[in-house]
């Protein structure tokens, strides 16, 4: 399903947006918007599968990194991206629909599975 989520950083200064072409933040002034990954939507897809959509942004405590879903019509997986670089910094194996962070921001939760960030 390609929808619209949103997420607060901690400290209530940021916004992490999932929009149909991808995972931005915002500041209070828009034109500070950042897209930090991006959708792969070609021309004309193959098949519904050739689409990737995000959902479910989640800010780590210390505002970093933002933890998100990537899903198909196939499968999903998260992935976890650093706000100041763009860089993924985890992508789980896939038929993952969900994650939690800890209190430790380098550590994220899925399934019964503890992943440490670098």
């Amino acid at each position: 399903t390609r929808g619209f989520s949103v997420s607060f950083s901690p400290d209530g200064s940021r916004l992490a947006v999932v929009t149909t072409n991808g995972l931005w933040t915002y500041t209070p002034r828009l034109e500070d918007a950042r897209q930090l990954a991006a959708t792969r939507v070609p021309e004309t897809p193959a098949t519904e599968s050739d689409y990737t959509a995000f959902s479910k942004p989640k800010w780590s405590s210390d505002g970093l990194r933002i933890a998100f879903v990537v899903g198909n019509s196939s499968t999903a997986w998260v992935q976890v991206v650093d706000v100041q670089t763009t860089r993924i910094l985890y992508r789980s194996p896939e038929e993952t629909y969900s994650f939690a962070w800890t209190s430790d921001p380098r550590v994220i939760t899925i399934g019964s599975s503890s992943v440490r960030l670098p």
